[in-house]
C-alpha cells in the first residue's frame, strides 16, 4: 500500500478530502431513506446511523497515537481506507440488521480513523492554506449528492449503496495518493496539568455542556431529516438539493468567518449560533411541508454549524493553555460529534413512530434553548485565563 506521490501534497490532499466528503455527501441524504426502504424500523436505522457518530469515540484517537508513534499515518490511512471498503462489503452481504450493523461498524470506525491523521499530513504540508484545501471536501459533497439525487430519480433508492461502494472504491484507490507522514522529534517529558482540573470551574463544565446539546440538537437533523422530508412528499432531488443549500452557506460563511471574529467575541457567536438552531430545528418541527421555509433554514446551517464549529475552537483556545490544546481538543471532539450526536439521534429514532418530525426536532430545539441560556447566564468571557 506504500505508493509513491505522484501529485503535491496540497493536490493529494484535496482528492482525497473530495472523495472522502463525497461519501457523506451520499450518506447523509440518502442512506436513512434507503434503510427505510428495505423496511427497517425507525429505531433500527437510528441505531444504524449513530454508528457514526459512535465512531468518533475512540478509534481517530488510538489510530492517532499509533501514527505519532510508528510514523506511518500514509499507510495507516491506506489501510482505514481499504479496511472500511471491506467493512461496507460486508454491509452489503445480506439486507439483515446484524449483517449491517457489523459491516457498517467496521465501515464507521476505519473511515473516521482516516480523516484526523490526514488533516494532520495537510495541516503539516500546507499551514495557513488549510482551508483552500480543505473546502474540496464541501465542493466533493455537493456533486455526489447531486449526482446521486439525479441517478436515484432515475432508478430508486436500491441504488445508493453502490454510489458509496463506488465512492469507497475511489477513495481507497486516492490514498495511494497521500503525502508522507513526517515524524516529529519528541520533547523531554514534563509534567503537565491533568484536564481534569480545568473542569474544577463551573462555566468550563457548561461550555463543554453547550457543546454536547448543540450536537444532541443536530442528532435529529443528520439522522431524520431526509426520512422526514421524504415522508412530506420531497422528491430526491429536492431533498438533495436543501443538504447541498446548506452546504453552500456553511463554506460561505467559513470564508467570512474570520471576520466575524474580528467584530465580536466568541462567546457572542457561539450564543448566535445556538439561538438560530433553537430557531431552525423549532420550524423544522413545525413547517416541514413548507418548502420556501426548509430552504431557508436551510440556510441557518452556516450558523449552526460553521459559526458554531469556529466559536467553540476559538473558546478551548481561549480557555486552556497551550500544553492542553491537544486534550481539550479530543474531548470536544468526542462531546459533541460522538456521545452528543448518537444520543440524539437514537432519540429521534426512538420517538419518531410518534409523531415523525414534529417529536424527532422539537427535543433538539429545546436541547439548543437550554444551551442559549447557559451561554448566556453561566458562562462569563473571562471564565478562566490559560494561564491557570
Amino acid at each position: 500500500m506504500g505508493g509513491k506521490v505522484a501529485l503535491s501534497p496540497a493536490t493529494a490532499a484535496a482528492v482525497f478530502y473530495f472523495f472522502y466528503f463525497s461519501i457523506v455527501g451520499v450518506i447523509s441524504p440518502y442512506f436513512g431513506p434507503y434503510l427505510k426502504s428495505l423496511g427497517f424500523s425507525s429505531w433500527s436505522v437510528a441505531v444504524l446511523l449513530a454508528l457514526s457518530p459512535l465512531s468518533r469515540l475512540g478509534p481517530p484517537v488510538l489510530w492517532g497515537l499509533l501514527a505519532d508513534r510508528t510514523g506511518q499515518g500514509r499507510q495507516l490511512i491506506q489501510l482505514a481506507s481499504v479496511l472500511s471498503l471491506l467493512g461496507f462489503l460486508f454491509a452489503l452481504w445480506r439486507q439483515d440488521f446484524w449483517f449491517m450493523f457489523l459491516g457498517l461498524a467496521v465501515m464507521q470506525i476505519f473511515w473516521a480513523a482516516a480523516l484526523p491523521l490526514m488533516e494532520a499530513i495537510t495541516l503539516h504540508h500546507v499551514g495557513a492554506r488549510y482551508g483552500q484545501i480543505r473546502v474540496w471536501g464541501s465542493i466533493g459533497f455537493v456533486v455526489a449528492s447531486l449526482s446521486a439525487a439525479a441517478v436515484i430519480e432515475w432508478f430508486d433508492l436500491s441504488v445508493v449503496p453502490w454510489v458509496i461502494l463506488a465512492m469507497l472504491f475511489a477513495l481507497a484507490a486516492v490514498s495511494v495518493l497521500v503525502p508522507p507522514w513526517v515524524k516529529t522529534s519528541h520533547t523531554a517529558d514534563i509534567p503537565l496539568r491533568p484536564i481534569s482540573s480545568f473542569f474544577r470551574q463551573r462555566p468550563i463544565i457548561w461550555l463543554f455542556v453547550c457543546f454536547f446539546l448543540m450536537a444532541f440538537a443536530h442528532g435529529p437533523y443528520y439522522s431524520f431529516y431526509s426520512i422526514g422530508l421524504a415522508e412530506h412528499g420531497y422528491s430526491p432531488l429536492q431533498i438533495g438539493g436543501l443538504w447541498n443549500l446548506g452546504v453552500l452557506a456553511e463554506i460561505a460563511l467559513f470564508w467570512w468567518v474570520a471576520h466575524l471574529s474580528q467584530r465580536y467575541d466568541s462567546l457572542d457567536l457561539l450564543r448566535c449560533s445556538l439561538l438560530v438552531a433553537l430557531l431552525r430545528f423549532a420550524c423544522i418541527a413545525i413547517w416541514p411541508e413548507q418548502g420556501w421555509l426548509m430552504a431557508v433554514m436551510q440556510l441557518g446551517h452556516a450558523f449552526t454549524f460553521a459559526l458554531h464549529h469556529q466559536a467553540a475552537l476559538a473558546l478551548i483556545h481561549r480557555y486552556f493553555p497551550a500544553y492542553a490544546q491537544g486534550r481539550a481538543q479530543g474531548l470536544y471532539i468526542m462531546m459533541s460529534f460522538g456521545l452528543g450526536g448518537s444520543l440524539g439521534g437514537l432519540l429521534a429514532g426512538a420517538m419518531w413512530e410518534w409523531q415523525g418530525m414534529l417529536s424527532a426536532f422539537l427535543p433538539a430545539a429545546a436541547a439548543a434553548g437550554v444551551a442559549y441560556l447557559l451561554a448566556c447566564y453561566a458562562i462569563k468571557p473571562s471564565v478562566v485565563s490559560v494561564n491557570n
